[in-house]
């Protein structure tokens, strides 16, 4: 008896992790801006090289012995911390002798209690200009105002479940390791991508699916975990306001065991500088966004969660969930050389002329 106990409540953590956020699919508030970390479409989207780092911590205050959230009482941590959190960090540029490709590099780390997932990904895209003709965002000629894009990564995705974090009733049940194990897979996602700068200030819309191989993920006798395929949908625009620019945006996505999960959100850019924004995710949380615009190129953003909407225990933590992120673009501009052009003159008259 003791036995199936603790084996259901080991699963059971695993279990719950996995279905509350997606399985295998770490969310972002600052989804608007991250899109590289859901679409690979989106790689090269714009005409710099462009960094994101962004820093998520969940429920923050949340302890391993603390009953309203994961039942870990006999962690050998004193007050471990297993609340989730995330940090990733994404890099896309376009290729600069051919402006229809795009690549870009993610990388991922995702905790929950103490299961770690690792993500490593690269992308490529291909992009299909149309439309009417505008100025390009750097000196390299010109855009069209509509663009379409398909694109792929590849990576992989490794799990690691520290056991020695845990004792458990029965310190010889098989099921429950008690040492670190880990062990990964190859992955495979897929993605497509419209933006508009006609449309309103400007649109985007697109839609992917990650682990289209459902990689599986096997460590010994600890975990077995199939990675399940899920979809993401995203569209925003920009509406000017006069001297504010209006930026709604929506994210939809499948979650593990078949549920859907909505993120509506607004943001207001005043003065070119200062953004504000709020928003609402199904059955989870309502958030409040504050960004600044430090450089034109340069950008810092800060998110709270409000635990408001959960259906579990969970919403009588002791805190809400912080995110943090920071995205710098290089300019890519490469003005040509002016041509000096020296005159010559003609000896009878003197007279200067260039060729």
């Amino acid at each position: 008896m003791q036995r199936t106990f603790t084996r259901l409540l080991f699963l059971g953590t695993v279990f719950f992790s996995v279905q509350s956020y997606g399985q295998f699919a770490p969310y972002y508030t600052h989804y608007m801006l991250n899109k590289l970390a859901y679409n690979p479409a989106t790689a090269g989207e714009k005409d710099a090289i462009c960094v994101n780092a962004l820093s998520h911590t969940q429920w923050l205050g949340q302890s391993a012995q603390d009953p309203s959230g994961f039942d870990l009482g006999n962690s050998t941590a004193t007050n471990s911390r297993v609340n989730p959190t995330t940090q990733s960090i994404s890099i896309t540029a376009p290729i600069l002798k051919n402006k229809n490709l795009g690549l870009g590099f993610v990388a991922v780390n995702d905790k929950i209690g103490y299961l770690s997932t690792l993500y490593l990904r690269g992308s490529v895209a291909y992009k299909h200009g149309f439309g009417r003709k505008i100025p390009s965002d750097n000196a390299r000629g010109y855009n069209y105002d509509q663009t379409l894009s398909i694109g792929m990564d590849f990576g992989m995705v490794n799990l690691t479940q520290d056991g020695s974090k845990y004792m458990p009733i029965d310190p010889t049940d098989p099921q429950i390791p008690n040492t670190k194990v880990s062990d990964g897979s190859f992955d495979l996602g897929a993605g497509i991508y419209y933006s508009n700068q006609s449309l309103f200030n400007g649109f985007y819309t697109g839609i992917s699916m990650a682990h289209l191989t459902k990689p599986v993920v096997t460590a010994e006798n600890a975990f077995s975990f199939t990675t399940e395929r899920y979809i993401h949908f995203l569209a925003g625009s920009e509406h000017d306001l006069g001297s504010i620019s209006l930026l709604p945006s929506v994210m939809v996505r499948t979650l593990g065991g078949g549920g859907v999960q909505v993120d509506l959100s607004a943001r207001a850019k005043m003065g070119q500088k200062l953004v504000l924004g709020a928003g609402v995710r199904s059955g989870d949380a309502i958030y409040l966004m504050l960004g600044y615009y430090i450089k034109n190129n340069l950008y810092a953003g800060y998110s709270y969660d409000f635990n408001a909407l959960s259906s579990s225990t969970l919403k009588y933590t002791k805190a809400g969930t912080h995110e943090i992120f920071i995205s710098y673009c290089f300019d890519m501009s490469f003005t040509p050389p002016i041509k000096t052009v020296k005159p010559r003159y003609n000896v009878r008259y003197l007279e200067g002329y260039s060729y």
